[in-house]
């Protein structure tokens, strides 16, 4: 019985239009979109006359069939230890999709600076901040490597796209996103009685070890070591963990005395409900609507190791502040200490 036509089809994980040709996906571009129903059409043409058709790994792939290939490392590559998507991911889609909106079709030899720089008008023009933009570049380039690398990208081209530049400040129309600051003592103090004992345990625990809310949700006791002269939380999945650095989160005794009241529990220290895992997400809104029935700013948890770096600072210097927030320089502590403008208005309320 013969077989019928090869179907224009939608693949769902990329929105690429795409049709199978002797056991090989041949990606169209966007799907529905005029682009790819014409290079459907050359594409079965080709096929009907019994030429070869383009497919994903000859130098003439498009844009789209390249963003598919690369989407397919990334999802494999960009994992922790437990298998888990990195936070890395969902940027590398954002900015990916705006390639392939822009320039589905596109024969990826042909792909170079004024291309990425559309892509960059397009992230100013929906309104994301400029360091966004920048993260979102980034991750671009470094998709046009991987692909220089697999032979897909002619090299001259990967080298012509990093003359690109990130967003300056002052420099572009992009709107600046807020710096992150420590939560002022008033609104902590006055969203506290309008947080579960649970989270608010969860925030006197961050307060204390300066840990990030990601480590702080997945803390259980099988990570936890006890010593005579403290305990030390050494988290598996942390942010640099794929960078092969380790991670130590030092607990002393005002944060022990809180976690002795979840001990002997299995899995992770902190849930809710019936023993569901908190969620970076879910902790957060848990306090934003603290902060609403509080009526005061809204603020997140990560604004919390910026009152620790801050408190720690003070008292201990810089590197202990850096030592216990895992940083590997002072540099990167100094953006979550806010010492600074505290000496400055010391200084003026003396002396000025």
């Amino acid at each position: 019985m013969p077989r019928g036509k090869p179907s224009y089809r939608l693949h769902r994980a990329s929105g690429q239009a795409v049709v199978t040709l002797r056991g090989r996906d041949v990606y169209l571009g966007r799907f529905d979109s005029p682009e790819s129903h014409q290079r459907y059409a050359e594409v079965m043409r080709d096929h009907a006359d019994g030429r070869p058709v383009i497919v994903v790994g000859s130098a003439g792939i498009t844009v789209a069939e390249a963003v598919v290939i690369y989407l397919d490392h990334a999802n494999r590559y960009y994992r922790d230890c437990e298998g888990q998507s990195t936070r890395q991911l969902p940027r590398i889609q954002r900015a990916l999709t705006t390639l392939v909106q822009l320039h589905a079709a596109l024969r990826l030899s042909e792909l170079g600076p004024k291309h990425i720089r559309e892509c960059q008008r397009e992230w100013v023009g929906e309104g994301l901040s400029r360091r966004y933009c920048n993260h979102l570049l980034v991750v671009t380039k470094t998709a046009c490597k991987y692909l220089t690398r697999e032979g897909l990208l002619p090299a001259a081209r990967w080298v012509e796209i990093q003359l690109v530049e990130g967003l300056k400040l002052g420099r572009t129309e992009a709107r600046e996103s807020p710096e992150t600051r420590p939560v002022p003592e008033a609104n902590l103090h006055a969203t506290m009685p309008h947080c579960s004992q649970v989270v608010q345990d969860m925030v006197t625990v961050q307060l204390l070890t300066g840990c990030r809310s990601g480590e702080l949700i997945r803390m259980s006791w099988e990570h936890i070591e006890k010593h005579p002269e403290g305990w030390v939380c050494r988290p598996v999945r942390h942010k640099n963990a794929w960078r092969g650095h380790n991670r130590a989160i030092h607990i002393g005794p005002q944060a022990q005395s809180i976690l002795k009241r979840y001990e002997g529990r299995p899995g992770l220290i902190f849930t809710w409900g019936t023993n569901k895992p908190y969620t970076v997400s879910s902790y957060a809104k848990h306090i934003l609507r603290a902060c609403r029935r509080a009526r005061v700013d809204e603020w997140r948890p990560g604004q919390l190791r910026h009152n620790a770096a801050t408190v720690i600072q003070g008292a201990l210097g810089w590197d202990a502040a850096r030592a216990v927030l895992g940083h590997r320089t002072v540099s990167t502590t100094r953006i979550y200490a806010d010492r600074d403008a505290a000496a400055a208005a010391e200084a003026a309320r003396r002396l000025g």
